[in-house]
């Protein structure tokens, strides 16, 4: 019995993982541009004087990296929403710390989830909603249910 190991070798192997190693160190190198061209772009834009120009700029880059040409898109949109958000983290003080997105050819914020609320804000929430409906006896009774489980807390 004999094997065809005539592709198959050690410096083939190792050829390959340097060229992984390439191409992994020339996407790091394109992403760092990019995240230092979109940061540029965004301070821009938070400017009143290169507030239009940064933004058709921006908004074109958005509309190409995604657009369908012979190569294919450069990027998915997740994977420019992706870029944009993290190139918007410099601007976030100006943003209330929203991201930028494009959308109907405009920079705008992007809708920002809100947290995950425990299961003590939650209760607190809904009895703060309804705490005109409560009776002064109510409210000392949950102060004082609350006050105790908190005691016990305290404890450990």
């Amino acid at each position: 019995m004999t094997t065809l190991l005539a592709n198959f070798d050690r410096e083939s192997g190792f050829a390959l993982i340097d060229a992984i190693r390439q191409v992994n160190q020339d996407t790091r190198k394109v992403s760092a541009a990019e995240q230092e061209f979109l940061r540029k772009g965004l301070v821009a834009w938070t400017q009143e004087k290169t507030r239009q120009d940064a933004e058709a700029i921006l908004v074109e880059y958005w509309q190409a990296s995604i657009a369908d040409d012979d190569d294919g898109p450069a990027r998915t949109e997740p994977q420019i929403r992706a870029a944009f958000h993290t190139a918007s983290e410099t601007i976030h003080e100006v943003t209330g710390g929203a991201g930028v997105i494009v959308d109907d050819d405009k920079l705008v914020l992007a809708k920002t989830r809100k947290t995950k609320q425990t299961p003590f804000q939650k209760a607190s929430k809904l009895v703060l909603k309804d705490l005109k409906k409560i009776t002064p006896e109510e409210d000392a009774m949950l102060a004082e249910i609350l006050l105790r489980a908190y005691a016990e807390i305290k404890k450990g």
